[in-house]
């Protein structure tokens, strides 16, 4: 390969920068020195592709990352030729009034305050590097290094989405693998963070194609897609996505959609709520409807902890992704009354969508049951209980729930509404109210399916419990309702005994 080819197409640019005014530059000769001793361009021989470029070149991994002198601006520019990639990472350490930012080949700019050589991977023709030091410029540390790579040859994987179709939700892209899904109308990705809560700055090394493969126009990141707050949509119909480097786990996750179904909506973000006590989540549908959708990869399940919204708003909650025009997997809806008796509230659901057409709510999410108060009774209050796959014909719908008063004293009148059964083949429902005489049991199966799904029981706590017994079924939904209850029935025995026994000595 020529020299020139390296010349002009691997050559690292670096601009060196002059201080802020020409007085600077006469009154402080000596400052002058010490910045191109810091950006000046270090040397003019060609790049290598098979090695890694450092800056300083006397600067590695190993090392910190050098000082730089106050008051100076440094640039540069890092090609990138046609059919390869780079991979950058960076010791940084911002402070005061610097600024650190990174370009890539469409002009998104990301702010860097820290960094520990956490990786990033560009695509295209070039990525720009700016550096500014204020006057507290000897708090800034900074030093980077760039290896160029030809791009892998990946075992692609193709799906279909449309405007009909559930979403795609996928975990964790395997560096082998690329995955590449073709839409009705285009293709539109929401990312969400990383698996593992540490990981998230490793969604930049997963990347978005505008086509069938990585010779593709690029998109972006999917940690660009995670910040956006907006979802990322192909030009085309088809949308390809890779993780380029195969020494790390990402854990990344994102949910794809045909654009149809996303194309009305102002904002959508991807929450995982990863605390026992709080994780809250705003939606202000100002201008234009919102939604966030939630990641529940462990167990299946979130908790709603707290509910605030603003008048004659309307919450819509999803199990799985948003269909416009379609409201098969709604869950159910809040306004600013309902949000005030019906949470706590536990969701089931991998994913879960929180639409918002209209003014503002503030989700309050949680993980741990302890912090929400959901297994806790109280007068007033009222819900639903669902099977775990609510809706969709599955084998994993069991669920176990028991909700009652911390006081054993207490008693609780429960009024419950079957809304939705499947008790197909050998599936079964028992709901039992329990208190200090025993138990009073409702149980619903194929054999005995015709009782009434609408019935009060009392006592000091309700347990609902739904075996699919290892069939497929499409499970359960009821809605229930509490209000304390005045007379206890533990209480009417003992009166009743206390009664007999004395009653003949009263005549």
């Amino acid at each position: 390969m020529s020299y020139f080819f390296y010349s002009q197409f691997l050559r690292l640019l670096i601009l060196s920068m002059t201080p802020s005014s020409v007085s600077l530059r006469i009154s402080v000769s000596n400052l002058i020195l010490e910045i191109f001793e810091v950006c000046k361009r270090e040397n003019d021989a060609p790049v290598l592709m098979n090695e890694p470029y450092f800056y300083p070149s006397s600067w590695n991994q190993t090392l910190n990352p050098p000082m730089y002198a106050p008051n100076q601006m440094c640039s540069w520019t890092i090609y990138i030729p046609m059919g390869y990639y780079a991979t950058f990472a960076m010791k940084a350490d911002i402070g005061g009034d610097n600024s650190l930012t990174i370009s890539d080949s469409n002009g998104n700019t990301e702010l860097i305050m820290t960094s520990d050589l956490q990786p990033y991977v560009f695509v295209g023709n070039k990525f720009t590097i700016n550096l500014i030091v204020g006057a507290n410029g000897n708090s800034t540390k900074f030093g980077f290094v760039v290896q160029w790579s030809p791009f892998p040859t990946p075992n692609p994987v193709f799906y279909h989405v449309n405007k009909t179709s559930p979403a795609l939700f996928f975990d964790e892209m395997l560096y082998e693998n690329s995955v590449t899904i073709t839409a009705e109308t285009r293709a539109t990705i929401v990312a969400f963070p990383s698996t593992y809560p540490d990981f998230t700055p490793l969604l930049r090394i997963t990347l978005v194609f505008d086509g069938p493969d990585l010779n593709s126009p690029y998109l972006g990141t999917l940690f660009q897609a995670l910040r956006s707050n907006k979802p990322m949509v192909s030009n085309s119909k088809q949308m390809t996505v890779f993780t380029f480097q195969e020494n790390y786990i990402v854990g990344s996750n994102f949910v794809v959609q045909d654009y149809y179904n996303v194309q009305s909506l102002s904002a959508t973000k991807g929450v995982t709520c990863w605390s026992d006590t709080s994780c809250p989540v705003t939606l202000n549908a100002a201008k234009g409807p919102v939604s966030a959708m939630t990641l529940n990869p462990d167990d299946g399940k979130q908790y709603v902890k707290q509910l605030a919204l603003s008048p004659n708003s309307v919450l819509k909650i999803y199990n799985g992704a948003r269909r416009e025009g379609d409201d098969s997997n709604l869950i159910t809806t809040y306004n600013c009354e309902q949000s005030k008796t019906s949470i706590p509230q536990k969701f089931y659901g991998t994913i879960v969508t929180y639409y918002l057409a209209n003014g503002t709510a503030l989700v309050e999410l949680a993980e741990d049951s302890n912090f929400t108060r959901w297994n806790d009774a109280s007068d007033g209050r009222q819900g639903f209980i669902s099977s775990r796959r609510y809706g969709k014909l599955d084998f994993f719908q069991d669920v176990k729930e028991e909700i009652g008063g911390l006081d054993s004293n207490q008693t609780f009148s429960f009024e419950i509404n079957v809304i939705r059964l499947d008790v197909s083949n050998s599936a079964e429902l028992v709901i039992s109210f329990k208190n200090a005489t025993g138990e009073d049991v409702h149980k619903f199966s194929k054999e005995n399916n015709y009782q009434s799904r609408v019935f009060q029981g009392i006592g000091r706590n309700m347990t609902v419990q739904y075996n699919s017994n290892g069939e497929e079924t499409s499970g359960f939904y009821l809605h229930f309702k509490i209000e304390a209850h005045n007379g206890c029935p533990g209480n009417y025995f003992t009166m009743t005994a206390f009664l007999l026994l004395f009653l003949p000595l009263l005549y």
